[in-house]
């Protein structure tokens, strides 16, 4: 239990050492989870033929990771795809844009600061130390 509370406030503290360091990466800036799935999506939406089913949409987003490198970003594609195809599909064929719809997704985000971003950028931070 001991352990636990001093990660916890250990990581707090390192939170707020990140936040206010003068080197703390841009969070503005898009990760790659984003690019990955907006590039995704706008390749999926090319190869959509025009008066497209959701049925149609699906099936093109079975085949939607394929175009990324294989390892872990394809294996993660594959991850999301299988979880979220759905609401891709809904959201494609509602013509919505691919940033949108991965912002539904929660692979991008708006210009709010989260926590999230706080512990990614801290382990980007010590990678290069």
């Amino acid at each position: 239990m001991n352990f636990i509370k001093t990660l916890l406030a250990l990581s707090a503290l390192l939170a707020v050492a990140v936040a206010v360091c003068p080197h703390f990466p841009n969070t503005s800036q898009k990760d790659i989870g984003c690019d990955a799935c907006t590039y995704v999506i706008k390749w999926a939406e090319s190869e959509i033929p025009a008066n497209a089913t959701i049925s149609d949409i699906e099936n093109v987003l079975d085949k939607a990771c394929g175009i990324l490198p294989k390892g872990v970003l394809r294996d993660e594609c594959n991850h999301i795809m299988n979880k979220e195809i759905h609401k891709i599909a809904q959201d494609i064929y509602n013509k919505l844009s691919p940033d949108q719809i991965c912002k539904d997704i929660d692979l991008c985000k708006d210009s709010d600061f989260t926590a999230r971003e706080v512990f990614r950028a801290l382990a980007r931070t010590l990678e290069g130390v």
